[in-house]
């Protein structure tokens, strides 16, 4: 494995984990309107599109 993305359910953001050298794993955030690289599989997106027609409950609609 080269590379993992965790996708937020609650909220627009990810995180991407992308191997380093040795053992190290090198740590990027990304939110709304930003770009983000996958780059062992040569994919490049927005973060919006990702959530595109998503929408999030607010704490009055989980009461």
């Amino acid at each position: 494995m080269q590379e993992y993305i965790l996708v937020d359910s609650e909220s627009i953001s990810l995180e991407i984990y992308q191997r380093g050298e040795g053992r190290m794993w090198l740590y990027s955030a990304y939110t709304e309107g930003e770009d983000f690289t996958l780059s062992s599989i040569e994919f490049n997106c927005a973060v919006n599109v990702l959530y595109e027609d998503v929408s999030f409950e607010t704490e009055q609609e989980q009461q």
